[in-house]
C-alpha cells in the first residue's frame, strides 16, 4: 500500500518497518509466481499465434515473441522479427512459454 492522500493506507497509521515490508513483498511475489506458473502450464499442448519480436534473451539460438494475450513465447524455428507464426506450446515456466514453430500465417 501507499500512504498517499485519499488512500485507505493513510488511515492505518505509520508504515511497518522496512524488514516487515520486504518480507511481505517477498511472500506476495512468491504467491504470484505460483499463480503464474499454474496459468502458464495450461498453455502446454495448445497451438497459438505469435508475433515474432527478436532472438530470445535467454538463448539467442531461439526466437521470442508474444501471443495475442501478450504472453512471452520462446521457440525454435526459422523466422524473423515482425512475422506472425503458429507455435505449438511444449513447455512453460513462471514467466514465459516454450514452443516449437509449427507454421506461418498467410
Amino acid at each position: 500500500y501507499s500512504t498517499r492522500p485519499g488512500t485507505a493506507a493513510l488511515r492505518l497509521g505509520t508504515d511497518p518497518p522496512e524488514p516487515v515490508r520486504l518480507e511481505r513483498l517477498q511472500r506476495l511475489l512468491a504467491h504470484q509466481a505460483g499463480i503464474q506458473e499454474v496459468r502458464n502450464r495450461r498453455w502446454i499442448g495448445r497451438e497459438t499465434e505469435v508475433l515474432v519480436e527478436a532472438p530470445s534473451k535467454m538463448d539467442p539460438a531461439k526466437w521470442s515473441g508474444r501471443t495475442p494475450e501478450y504472453r512471452v513465447v520462446n521457440f525454435n524455428g526459422s523466422t524473423e522479427p515482425g512475422r506472425l507464426e503458429r507455435v505449438m506450446v511444449t513447455g512453460s515456466s513462471t514467466f514465459s512459454l516454450k514452443g516449437e514453430l509449427s507454421g506461418g500465417f498467410a
